[in-house]
Parts: structure tokens; sequence; C-alpha cells
């Protein structure tokens, strides 16, 4: 089971960690299912996403395929940060699991260091 009763608990008194924890996490604690919470989740991800700088909305065919775009790149990842954050009860564990370990990080420091020339 996704959702770990004693860490509901501990969330449910700690307001701050509440706080930071999000939106997604708090529609949790109003009756929804833990499956609901996780594809309520991603689809909020995604729409933080509706205006990155790639996305043209110049005419239905560019539109469609910008929300396509977004659906596929973001939905997924906005889950698993849900499920992260429901499953450990720290909206801040997505950043080690996700973003510092990512291959992104791993191929992308190296160049960066390279091009900017850091020492």
């Amino acid at each position: 089971m996704l959702y770990n009763t004693h860490l509901h608990e501990r969330v449910k008194r700690s307001k701050t960690l509440r706080d930071w924890m999000g939106r997604s996490t708090q529609m949790s604690h109003e009756g929804r299912s833990t499956v609901s919470t996780v594809i309520l989740g991603g689809a909020t991800y995604a729409l933080l996403h509706v205006f990155e700088a790639w996305t043209v909305f110049t005419s239905p065919t560019n539109i469609t395929l910008s929300l396509i775009f977004i659906f596929l790149q973001y939905f997924g990842p906005g889950m698993f940060k849900t499920v992260l954050t429901l499953r450990t009860g720290n909206a801040w564990v997505h950043v080690w699991a996700y973003h510092a370990i990512a291959p992104h990080v791993i191929i992308d420091a190296p160049l960066m260091v390279k091009i900017f020339h850091i020492r």
C-alpha cells in the first residue's frame, strides 16, 4: 500500500510540514484515495508547466501538440513526486530522489563546467 497511516497522523499534526507538502498531498486529507491523489498530483504538475518557453499557441494544431507534449513530459514526473511526498511525508525528498540523481544532472553538470570554464 502506498499510504502509511502513521505518517498520515504525524503530517496532520504538523502544520508547517503540511504547508510545504503542497496542494496534492492536502487533497489526500480530504478523503480522496491514494490513486486519485497521485493522478491529481500529476495533472497539477503538468498544468504548472502549460506556459513553458517551447509551447506554441498560434493555431489549433500547435495548441494541441503543445498540450500533448506537456502531458507526456510532466504528468509522469508529477505522479512520481506525489508518490514520494505521500510515501515519505516530506515534499523535499523528490529533490534528492528525482533531481540530484537524475541522468541530466550527471551528464549536464560536467558539461556546464566545461562550457563556462568553472574551476
